[in-house]
């Protein structure tokens, strides 16, 4: 019944070879539960392999929660609803974070999460050319890019607060400041208290924080793929194993109904950071139904959610739907927040919103390691709030980002309408693209740097890397709507280049 294929010249392990295959049979129901597999002497000489790649790869299995030993019938694929299942939650039970605080997860999933600093230093360099037009704003900020809007709230905090600027404040972050994200929380149907909010640098911070609380080495995480650069840092620095969802382009609720219910089952997770909103690469947004779907299979299996949300207020034209966070009534949800990402750097302040008992926690874990938001980025952020100063300015980045898309789309469609497929995005300023299956992503990189233009390669957003090798990600902010068209018209060029090369 199992079918496995070794590639003996293949750079993956063959350990890992039999992992993946056997995993996706079991996923495929072609092999069922409960079933018996051959020992590690009979299966390693069937495949004329050493023993120890057997024992190997069922480990792997195992860490996956895939197979499980039985006294007396050896190596089965496991069965849910046995003994080792996850126990599934009384419908009205309140989440209780102090088992997801305090426990070791005896489940551990096996993915090496890698990142590639190669291309990432390569782009680096090539984006100090002043002729190259950049569609990597991420690692790109320009000279004298800081908004006029902002630099009023600086006046104004520099005048006001002078003696304060430097004092150290509390570790939760400034009680005024908290409070605009209350109100900030309370437009989106969230409604939350000052302690129940920490403020910190920026959203990755908050995340990490929050997986240095939760995670343990080995420990389970489950997110969507393609996935952010920074959680890929983030969860290696943390020795998490990854398990991932693929995740269309509409968020189909039926897609999450099957598939995330099917990760939950088979894997024992610390928690599901769930990206609802404009992510990062693709643009995608959840639609209600589909959050409500991923919100109830939480409460299924007892899974907590990590809502990462820091492009929620870019939308192009209408808000999106209300976080997942504000259909939660049994405090599963940690939500992550942030001021505007198109601000300079070091003012994308961030914040974690969640359940008391959470919150003290990772405030605890700030004052132990003497983790203190910068006092005066606070006042600024509070200033730029209270102000009017930041909806003002989030005014003119939406439109911004709206003429860039369009204007990005409108050139695609002429002159690169048989080259490049774009999904156009709801907010934020990520376009992700579809190349010809012919056209390797980092091959046209090379390729556009010679048409002056440069991108993000699709397969630094997804752990394996392959799935992403024919996509694009470009990003259409700090870049002016001229740049945006003669941007567009060089990656078309390249295209055509490597398609007739």
């Amino acid at each position: 019944m199992i079918k496995v294929n070794i590639e003996r010249s293949s750079k993956t392990p063959i350990y890992l070879q039999m992992f993946q295959q056997i995993k996706q049979q079991i996923l495929d129901n072609e092999i069922p539960e409960g079933y018996r597999l051959p020992s590690e002497r009979e299966f390693a000489i069937s495949l004329g392999v050493n023993r120890s790649t057997i024992v190997n790869a069922y480990k792997e299995l195992e860490a996956e929660g895939y197979l499980e030993a039985k006294v007396g019938r050896g190596t089965v694929v496991r069965e849910f609803g046995g003994s080792a299942a996850r126990k599934v939650p009384d419908p009205d039970e309140v989440f209780n974070w102090r088992d997801t605080l305090e426990a070791v997860s005896p489940i551990d999933l096996s993915r090496k999460i890698t990142t590639d600093e190669q291309i990432l230093s390569r782009i680096r360099k090539l984006v100090k050319d002043s002729e190259i037009i950049s569609f990597v704003k991420d690692i790109t900020p320009k000279d004298g890019s800081i908004p006029n809007l902002l630099i009023e709230s600086f006046s104004r905090v520099a005048t006001a607060k002078t003696a304060k600027l430097f004092q150290k404040g509390p570790v939760e972050g400034f009680s005024s400041l908290r409070e605009c994200v209350v109100k900030i929380m309370r437009k989106r149907n969230v409604s939350v208290t000052q302690d129940q909010i920490v403020i910190t640098r920026n959203s990755p911070h908050a995340l990490d924080l929050v997986a240095r609380l939760l995670i343990r080495s080995n420990d389970t995480v489950i997110t969507d793929e393609p996935t952010f650069m920074s959680f890929i840092r983030i969860f290696s620095r943390h020795e998490a194993r990854v398990a991932t969802i693929p995740m269309l382009n509409n968020g189909q609720n039926n897609y999450y109904s099957e598939h995330f219910s099917e990760v939950l089952r088979r894997n024992y997770a610390k928690f599901f950071l769930i990206r609802p909103t404009y992510l990062n690469p693709t643009g995608r947004t959840l639609d209600h139904e589909t959050r409500q779907s991923i919100l109830d299979n939480a409460y299924k299996f007892g899974v907590p959610l990590v809502e990462y949300d820091p492009y929620y207020d870019l939308y192009h034209d209408r808000s999106p739907p209300d976080p997942i966070i504000s259909m939660d009534f049994k405090d599963y949800v940690l939500y992550i927040g942030s001021f505007p990402r198109s601000l300079p750097l070091d003012m994308q302040l961030g914040w974690i919103a969640g359940p008391k008992a959470v919150i003290s926690r990772i405030a605890r874990l700030k004052r132990m390691d003497r983790d203190y938001t910068t006092s005066i980025l606070q006042w600024i952020a509070d200033d730029f709030c209270r102000t009017g100063n930041m909806e003002r300015y989030l005014y003119e980045v939406r439109k911004q980002c709206r003429q860039n898309c369009q204007a990005f789309a409108d050139t695609i469609k002429k002159y690169g309408q048989n080259l490049i497929r774009c999904i156009p995005p709801l907010g934020g300023y990520h376009v992700w693209c579809v190349l010809p299956e012919s056209v390797n992503a980092e091959q046209l990189l090379a390729v556009a740097t010679h048409h002056k233009v440069v991108f993000m390669p699709g397969d630094m957003f997804f752990l394996s890397g392959t799935p992403g090798e024919n996509h694009i990600r470009v990003t259409l902010f700090d870049i002016t709507e001229r740049e945006v068209i003669e941007g567009t018209k060089r990656l078309c060029r390249a295209v055509q280049e490597v398609v007739e090369s």
